[in-house]
């Protein structure tokens, strides 16, 4: 059985022995009831509670969510629950920081379970704390072997290290138990080209592609559209990226890959209107803030690329794309102390970090 994890954090695996949590159904987000009340009236009130949460963490009411969650929280401080899931609000509007400290209070909560430590282990990989993402996630593995999500962020956490035969073993075993999850397949074809073996990275975008032969719905399209700009198809997935913004206009994400993308070939004018886009969705996102600093390097705009650099990691400081184009900017303009700080940080953080921007147009 595929899932993401919708039950109490702490008896998780001994009531889903055949559970396998899926890196492609979101961030594991519990609801909290156990088994033995399931049935009762209160249960079913804070499953409702739950979905009402759901149904507003996502979209335009992300602080209507925060509200009723911090309410929540109030009245009840000892409840793992509701940490996890303001975590996973914070975590989908890229408030990282935030969204670790929520699972870190999980944690301590239900030291047993497996869906905090895949979370925090998740945060701590996203924040390029790579030791305590692998620490984590051994004991989320630990807990529930059939953790596909678990073993997929581990495999982030060892790529991030350079540990590139780790991390094939890991999405290897990952891709054994979910075997259509796109964010696996992605993953080892990060791996496979570290290694060199660029033909079997490119066979890796292409069965994502052929997991979306015909796009029923936004995310499939967007999902296509990724594996065409990884393999460097720009124009493709620009094309399949307007299909999923037709389908979805208020989906900041998509806005963003636009940009970027757009950049990334030159239509500079259209990049920045969609990457002002991208922002007024999602104020504040720092993959949102980077792409429009890569926008306004390429445009020459050294201040406006200074500053969006900026922005960008104070939400997120071991950003390598930001910081490695704050340091082209800084050089453009003649701070070379500057500029060496910043770059040799990007390096050190992301070794490929040069090649990848060269290859987008920066040096």
């Amino acid at each position: 059985m595929i899932a993401s994890a919708s039950m109490q954090p702490a008896r998780a695996a001994d009531a889903q022995p055949t559970l396998v949590v899926s890196a492609c159904h979101g961030m594991p987000s519990p609801t909290p009831f156990d088994q033995d009340s399931k049935f009762g009236a209160e249960a079913e009130k804070r499953r409702e509670f739950t979905r009402t949460i759901a149904s507003h963490m996502y979209g335009e009411n992300y602080a209507r969510a925060l509200e009723l969650l911090d309410n929540a929280i109030k009245l009840n401080p000892n409840d793992a629950a509701l940490y996890l899931t303001r975590g996973t609000a914070h975590y989908a509007h890229y408030e990282l920081t935030r969204a670790l400290e929520d699972f870190q209070h999980a944690t301590a909560l239900h030291p047993d379970s497996w869906i905090a430590y895949t979370a925090r282990g998740e945060m701590y990989a996203r924040l390029s704390e790579y030791p305590s993402a692998i620490a984590d996630l051994d004991k989320a593995v630990q807990l529930l072997p059939r953790n596909a999500r678990a073993l997929t962020y581990r495999g982030v956490a060892y790529l991030g290290k350079q540990q590139y035969h780790r991390a094939l073993e890991d999405f290897n075993e990952a891709e054994k138990l979910d075997p259509r999850c796109f964010v696996v397949l992605f993953n080892r074809a990060a791996a496979y080209e570290a290694l060199g073996h660029q033909d079997r990275a490119v066979a890796d975008y292409d069965r994502v592609i052929e997991l979306n032969p015909k796009p029923a719905g936004a995310f499939s399209f967007a999902v296509r559209a990724t594996a065409y700009g990884k393999k460097g198809q720009y124009e493709r997935a620009l094309q399949d990226l307007g299909q999923a913004r037709k389908l979805n206009p208020k989906n900041a994400i998509w806005a963003n890959n636009i940009c970027f993308y757009q950049a990334v070939v030159g239509d500079l004018d259209n990049a920045l209107k969609n990457c002002n886009e991208s922002l007024r969705l999602g104020p504040g996102n720092p993959r949102m803030l980077d792409s429009r600093g890569f926008t306004y390097l390429k445009m020459g705009a050294l201040d406006a690329a200074i500053s969006d650099y900026d922005a960008a990691l104070r939400k997120e400081p071991k950003l390598a794309p930001s910081l490695y184009g704050r340091g082209v900017a800084k050089r453009r303009k003649g701070d070379v102390t500057g500029s060496e700080a910043d770059l040799a940080s990007a390096l050190a953080i992301k070794p490929s970090v040069a090649d990848e921007m060269a290859k987008n147009g920066v040096k």
